[in-house]
């Protein structure tokens, strides 16, 4: 048997859709959230009930060791004693000599391992699959090497793969209307985790012109500039926005923030986003189901706070006061939103 522990949901969507997909003799297949083993007791319920029976063990973790320390030497510990081939990897762009220095393969094969999930989408999960088979379960499947994929892109629920920007906006774009941008992770589009999406985008549309784009994130390049999802997508050929609002629901902030002395941000999304000069909507994308979000006393939890609101939440108590009940606004889409009494100076 295969494992595959991972923090990213997305991951875990892509691998139930590939697996159905596996010739009927393929090794059996376990997807499982890392999150579900955070307490001590269930890891070990994990590790004697499950672990036991694997012959790999994959682990995608995103923040490195520390996002999982106690149970990550656990893991590392009882794949020793019981000879399961133990492959952690990085959850993000980086790689991280540190973790893979943790496998107990030679690196070139964690390498690839990293690489086929970087890449992502169905296509790269099922290659990854056959590929560990191959190398240590003595398979031969059919295995293809990781195929890149776009990092940004425009996406639409009635458009083919990856439409072009200005044929997007000559067909689909109404004169007079308003143009609402709205920004979403690649890992939604690679695992087509998309029906909050299509949701937004249709509902949009009743009112607006729509431009989605999918980005791996908001971090600028190394060389300081925007990240392309800016510069190709919401500014013209002249510099101008093409969106007059843009709803963004990707987390974490766009800048470094000071945290001692006053607060200050630094770094592209500063001045970028004064030249954009449009309102911003954050969205979050809640980790909890829709029907505990509504009967919770507090809304939104501490990760979702804590992991889309921003390194501003992070350094701000009053950012994180929990919100009362959720209120229902609107009844065209019947979305409930939580209200916070404390109220933070952006």
């Amino acid at each position: 048997m295969i494992i595959f522990l991972t923090h990213a949901d997305t991951d875990l969507l892509t691998l139930s859709s590939v697996v159905p997909t596996l010739p009927p003799a393929f090794p059996r297949v376990r997807g499982a959230s890392l999150r579900e083993l955070e307490a001590p007791e269930a890891l070990e319920r994990f590790l004697r009930n499950e672990l036991g029976q694997a012959k790999i063990l994959l682990l995608r973790l995103l923040g490195g060791k520390r996002s999982f320390e106690a149970g990550f030497d656990r893991l590392a510990q009882f794949c020793r004693e019981h000879e399961v081939i133990f492959l952690p990897v990085p959850g993000d762009r980086e790689l991280d000599p540190e973790l893979l220095a943790y496998a107990s393969v030679p690196q070139e094969i964690g390498v690839q391992v990293f690489t086929y999930l970087l890449h992502g989408g169905s296509k790269n999960f099922t290659n990854l699959l056959s590929f560990l088979s191959n190398t240590f379960l003595g398979t031969t499947y059919p295995c293809a090497p990781p195929e890149p994929l776009p990092w940004e892109g425009l996406y639409h629920p009635e458009e083919a793969a990856g439409p072009i920007l200005d044929d997007y906006i000559a067909r689909r774009f109404r004169p007079g209307r308003p143009t609402v941008g709205l920004l979403f992770y690649r890992a939604h589009w690679m695992s087509r985790n998309l029906a909050f999406v299509d949701a937004l985008i249709r509902e949009l549309e009743h009112e607006a012109n729509v431009l989605p784009v999918f980005c791996y994130s908001l971090k600028g390049e190394s060389s300081g500039e925007p990240p392309r999802a800016f510069r190709d997508y919401l500014l013209d050929s002249y510099g101008r926005p093409r969106v007059d609002c843009l709803i963004n629901t990707l987390s974490f902030s766009m800048a470094m923030l000071a945290v001692e002395g006053p607060t200050l941000a630094t770094g592209w999304s500063v001045a970028y986003l004064e030249t954009l000069n449009v309102p911003i909507i954050q969205a979050i994308v809640a980790t909890g189901s829709y029907q505990r979000w509504v009967e919770s006393d507090r809304g939104l939890g501490p990760i979702d706070v804590a992991m889309r609101a921003g390194r501003r939440a992070r350094h701000s108590p009053a950012a994180l006061h929990s919100p009362t009940r959720p209120r229902t606004l609107g009844r065209s889409t019947g979305a409930q939103l939580g209200r916070t009494a404390a109220q933070t100076q952006q």
